[in-house]
């Protein structure tokens, strides 16, 4: 017998021992059934504490992953020199802080201490430091890479600036933050031996870049040579796909998605016929499709990741690796996907990995920290948030499972409250990476009394837009022909979506809106909301209620996007007040409607829209 049969006996052996799970004790640390008690479960992170005095933010990231020899000439570092008044992941408390001072950022590798770049900077957000690759050789591991913050006095003939913590005196002249924030890793790697692809992630922007794998696609695989076109963001919208019983039996199935705008698939495993998944995995590369390669059952096994990856990491459409499925939910130890991310790495490291995440906020930051890209599933459609009407008990914060952790029973809103949740941990904590959605598209089983609509799916996609997702998943296909024609929609208006969302130079707010309820006519204004994606609350006879998520991205030679969605069950008319030059349009494209119509209305400083948006309805709109 070969090794690669050996190889390929053990990795379905271990598939049918991963899969004969019995029960889960608990879910998101929550037990759930008849007779149990009720237990907090822990693992919470909160928002950061504030302080009464300002702090300084320092952090350090590097911009792509990874840098590849013979191609990549430079590299850059990102730093982030702020005030704050949150105790945020690289914040510390320095006196005399002022818009005037000036800083001196040291980059350095740790290995020998060798001086990449040094630069002086004032405050500022996302200041990129380049520095030349050829002072550092390839190699397939990460350099580490430490950024230093020297605070420069006024006057260069003055003593250190000194400030009092904790009663012990402390100067601030030569700083790493302690909790080690401002270190980053820095990937340098020889020309990819594998195979014909290398994926890259901009942190910084937090999307993918790839390269088109054939002339004959235009949406994602096929396969130049690398090294020889350029780089381009993706934004990837494509389905989890069922395997054995559905796309192994119908090739077709992927002619389908490539002609509705999909760029991607993701079998769902287990694998049953390999012979069936070589075909599949062909026919994808034909057709240009790339590949999110699912390793869920076994992820935790050295052995079978082994095998995996050493079989597909050659095939020209390869996107990303996923490895964990839920990890949060199922209580898997919480450095498991960070030794699965680390080894893929070793025999990998031209992709980026991933993992999904399934609780509301269970130790989040720890399970966020393993992975590239993040994707998190809300399934709110069809549930009772309350009372488990599969196993007949109470849902609670700290006991139950209904479906979808501690929502709210508030549908698309719940999307909006958990990804806003993710997306500002991650901010807390220092971390950039992509955030993918993944979407409702099933019902009518367990927790799920009924499928989303087409008007519910294409809002839940909007809004994970909206918080900041650069993918889109759904769970899953085969789904119903309303859902497929809704993801269908939005496949076709992406690339005209993705050159403001992956923009270089964007610009992302809240825009200025009225809303009115079409019910009442009852009127309410509000400003602009600090954050990004809250929820604009309006008024009706019934009090105050969330009625609707919005955000604009500026881009200084597109124009603006607009993407707004009404989150209530009735209908809205939302007025958007001009906020930029952009906004005293010459011209409105809508991309994406789903009951919405819009009109213009001539005011004193420019020209106002009014968007009249059905219950649960979305709207994308090109502004130039």
């Amino acid at each position: 017998m070969s090794n690669s049969l050996i190889l390929h006996v053990i990795f379905l052996l271990f598939i049918v021992l991963d899969t004969l799970v019995v029960g889960q004790d608990t879910w998101c640390g929550k037990y759930y059934r008849q007779g149990e008690k009720e237990v907090e479960p822990g693992g919470r992170y909160g928002p950061p504490e504030l302080s009464p005095d300002p702090l300084l933010l320092f952090r350090c990231d590097t911009e792509i992953k990874p840098y590849i020899y013979g191609e990549d000439k430079v590299a850059n570092v990102v730093v982030d020199i702020g005030i704050t008044h949150q105790n945020l992941s690289g914040s510390f408390p320095m006196l005399d802080i002022t818009p005037d001072r000036q800083f001196q950022v040291t980059i350095h590798t740790t290995d020998d201490g060798h001086t990449l770049a040094k630069e002086t900077l004032s405050l500022g957000m996302k200041q990129p430091i380049s520095f030349p690759l050829d002072q550092i050789q390839a190699r397939a591991s990460a350099y580490d890479i430490q950024c230093q913050l020297r605070v420069l006095p006024r006057d260069p003939t003055t003593k250190p600036v000194v400030y009092q913590m904790d009663s012990v005196e402390s100067i601030i002249m030569d700083v790493e933050t302690p909790d080690g924030t401002a270190v980053t890793g820095l990937y340098y790697l020889p020309p990819n031996p594998h195979g014909r692809s290398t994926v890259k992630v901009d942190v910084i922007r937090s999307v993918l870049l790839v390269r088109d794998q054939s002339s004959s696609s235009s949406s994602g695989g096929g396969g130049g040579v690398e090294g020889t076109t350029p780089w381009k963001p993706l934004i990837p919208f494509g389905f989890y796909t069922s395997f054995d019983d559905y796309l192994a039996k119908d090739l077709s199935i992927l002619d389908d998605a490539k002609q509705r705008g999909f760029n991607f698939v993701h079998p769902v495993p287990t694998f049953g016929n390999m012979t069936a998944l070589d075909l599949v995995l062909d026919r994808m590369e034909e057709l240009g499709l790339w590949l999110v390669y699912d390793m869920r059952w076994h992820y935790k096994n050295r052995t079978a990741v082994t095998e995996q990856v050493e079989r597909i990491r050659a095939r020209k459409n390869i996107l990303v690796w996923y490895t964990a499925d839920e990890p949060d939910g199922w209580g898997d130890e919480l450095d498991a996907p960070r030794r699965t991310a680390e080894w893929i790495e070793e025999l990998d490291g031209y992709h980026p990995v991933s993992l999904v995440l399934n609780c509301n906020n269970y130790y989040l930051s720890e399970y966020t920290r393993s992975t590239d890209i993040l994707f998190t599933d809300v399934y709110p459609i069809g549930i009772n948030a309350t009372y488990s009407t599969v196993y007949h008990t109470p849902c609670t914060p700290s006991f139950g499972v209904c479906g979808c952790d501690e929502c709210k029973g508030r549908g698309v809103e719940d999307v909006s409250t958990r990804t806003k949740t993710l997306s500002d941990l991650l901010r807390w904590t220092g971390q950039r990476k992509p955030i993918w959605g993944v979407p409702q598209a099933f019902g009518e089983q367990s927790f799920w009394s009924r499928q989303p609509t087409g008007r519910e799916f294409t809002a839940m996609t909007m809004v994970y837009f909206i918080h900041g997702a650069t993918g889109i998943s759904p769970w899953i296909a085969p789904t119903t022909a309303a859902i497929m024609d809704a993801a269908t929609r939005i496949a076709k208006a992406l690339p005209n979506i993705t050159p403001f969302l992956a923009h270089t130079a964007v610009t992302k707010h809240n825009p200025k809106l009225e809303l009115v309820l079409s019910s009442t006519r009852d009127e309410s204004t509000f400003a602009t909301h600090d954050q990004i994606g809250s929820t604009f609350p309006t008024v009706s006879e019934e009090g105050p209620i969330n009625g609707v998520v919005a955000a604009q991205w500026d881009t200084p030679n597109r124009g603006s996007l607009l993407i707004v969605v009404n989150l209530l069950d009735r209908p809205l008319r939302v007025s958007v007040s001009p906020t930029n030059d952009n906004l005293k349009t010459r011209r409105t494209e809508m991309l994406l409607s789903e009951g919405v119509e819009i009109q213009r209305k001539e005011v004193e400083m420019g020209n106002e829209l009014l968007v009249d948006v059905e219950a649960v309805g979305s709207a994308v709109i090109v502004l130039t």
